[in-house]
């Protein structure tokens, strides 16, 4: 399952600055979540300096900064979707949240049932600007910098992935709040909310441009997705999958010469075709 997120009424009020963010669970247990909660209660220090916040979201930062909170003035919206037989697929803008800071940013989620997701990332700014990736996770992953991927088990469940971007990007997590959860309840009774992991994926230049690629993978313990992962052409990406006897190809594209960002085909046992193109 993927959740995502891209809202119309921006950061106000219970709604978090979380445009164009997601979520990843399977089976009842997820994988890829939001950070912070509203302890002790909504309002407080830890509640509107972190919780709110897009640094405890699956979303992105920009020279470090995240989405203005204000309401319908800084807000995302749902700009495409499709939803085939074997593939989901949703697009969002949120450039508006960040203030000025973005000219355009463009999410694209793609849903390979049962059980690849791939997320794109198109963002263009006014000048050149640094980008970070964001994603929160109840367990420690395990980073490969070299092979610019990482993973992670929970229970049953092994959710690998795998990042592309031109120029590369630098990798950092750890378990500490930025916020102490105490501030301003010192005394506190109430246990203060269990750690979680938190990853970030830097840009290594500043860019005006940036295009990054996601591939995440969920197998389950002895039941391994049938599925490739390759790279044939320079800043192409092209992800296969086999799952009762349907074939699926993805196919990503991250240089901004080409004329379309990821193309899409799935062919079943009967032959029948259903494709879309994205621009």
């Amino acid at each position: 399952m993927v959740v995502f997120k891209s809202s119309p009424y921006g950061g106000v009020s219970h709604s978090y600055n979380d445009q164009n963010s997601f979520e990843i669970l399977c089976g009842g247990k997820v994988l890829a979540r939001p950070a912070g909660i509203r302890w002790p209660h909504h309002g407080s220090p830890f509640h509107t300096r972190y919780s709110q916040q897009t640094k405890a979201q699956n979303a992105m930062l920009v020279n470090g900064e995240g989405q203005l909170r204000g309401g319908a003035p800084y807000c995302g919206r749902i700009v495409d979707f499709e939803s085939l037989e074997q593939v989901g697929y949703v697009c969002g803008e949120a450039s508006p949240a960040y203030g000025g800071q973005l000219h355009s940013w463009k999410r694209h989620v793609i849903l390979l049932r049962p059980s690849i997701v791939c997320i794109i990332d198109d963002l263009e700014a006014p000048e050149p600007s640094e980008y970070q990736w964001l994603m929160h996770a109840n367990q420690k992953l395990s980073l490969d910098q070299k092979t610019q991927s990482f993973s992670q088990q929970r229970k049953d469940l092994i959710m690998t992935t795998k990042m592309f971007a031109t120029k590369g990007l630098k990798f950092s997590q750890t378990d500490e709040w930025p916020v102490d959860p105490k501030t301003g309840y010192p005394e506190s009774l109430e246990n203060a909310p269990e750690k979680l992991w938190h990853f970030m994926a830097s840009s290594n230049a500043p860019a005006k441009r940036f295009r990054m690629a996601t591939v995440v993978t969920v197998d389950r313990s002895g039941q391994p997705v049938d599925a490739t992962i390759s790279t044939p052409e320079d800043e192409t990406i092209l992800v296969r999958l086999l799952s009762d006897g349907t074939r699926t190809e993805l196919k990503v594209h991250l240089s901004f010469e080409s004329d379309h960002i990821l193309e899409v085909e799935s062919i079943n046992n009967d032959g029948k075709i259903q494709s879309f193109i994205k621009k």
